[in-house]
C-alpha cells in the first residue's frame, strides 16, 4: 500500500509527500540488515554454572 501511495505521488507531481513516503521506506528497509546482524553468536557452555 505504502509503495502504491508513493506511485500515485509521483503521478500527480506531490514531490514533499513522495519524499515522505520514500523516507519511511527507507527507513523501514534499513531494519532488515540490522536484524540479520544482531543474532546471538554466543557459545553454550557443555558444563553451565549453577
Amino acid at each position: 500500500m505504502i509503495e502504491i501511495a508513493a506511485v500515485l505521488s509521483v503521478v500527480v507531481a506531490h514531490w514533499a509527500d513522495f519524499a515522505i513516503i520514500m523516507t519511511l521506506l527507507l527507513v523501514n528497509a534499513g531494519d532488515v540488515p540490522i536484524m540479520a546482524i544482531a543474532t546471538d553468536n554466543t557459545w553454550l557452555d557443555p558444563k553451565p554454572v549453577h
